[in-house]
Parts: C-alpha cells; structure tokens; sequence
C-alpha cells in the first residue's frame, strides 16, 4: 500500500490502480542541506537533489556562480524562505524555457 502523501520528503510518481481504485504511488526523494555562502553570509540550504543539479545547470549556462545565483534569488524573492524560493526560481527558469522551445517549434 501506499505511504500518505503528506510523508515528508515523498512525490508523487505515476498512478496506481488496484482493487479498480486509482491511488498515487509515492517514491521518497533525497533532501540534501549544504552550506553556502552568498552576500557576505553563510547558511545552509535544504534541497532536494534535481534541484542542486538544477541550481548548478543554470549557473552555468548564465556563467555565474552558484553563490551570485543565490544572491540574484533571495534579492528578486518575496519570500523569506531561500529552499521555497530556490524551487520557485528553478521551477520558473524552466518552465520559461519550455514555452521558448515550443514557439520555437511552431515558428519551423
């Protein structure tokens, strides 16, 4: 059987159907805090994985630090939460991205 949704650190992934009910399947995900340090401070950042590989993909292809990444997320935010606000920015950047590549696809 399924653990509930509210596990901490669970997602959903995919559906599952047994005994003719559609329940979600929830697969824990890997939540990994690191310290780092932009404007001056250090503190420490909880993120899942995807997103710290995420984090590092758009550094690098704005050819900025992780640290000037950071410092450009917590000034832009309305939120005083830097893990919310980081997902929200990654979350964000590709969907951004995703609606570039399908006007580029209708345009060819």
């Amino acid at each position: 059987m399924a653990e509930p949704a509210s596990a901490k650190g669970a997602k959903r992934n995919g559906r599952d159907k047994r005994n003719g009910r559609d329940e979600m399947k929830i697969t824990k995900t890997l939540v990994v805090k690191r310290s780092v340090k932009f404007n001056g401070r250090k503190t420490s950042v909880s993120l899942e994985n995807e997103f710290w590989d995420s984090l590092h993909e758009i550094a690098d292809s704005e050819n900025v630090t992780i640290s000037e990444l950071l410092s450009n997320i917590a000034r832009t935010s309305n939120s005083n939460n830097l893990s919310s606000s980081i997902r929200t920015f990654v979350f964000d950047h590709f969907r951004a991205q995703a609606a570039v590549d399908r006007m580029l696809a209708s345009t060819t």
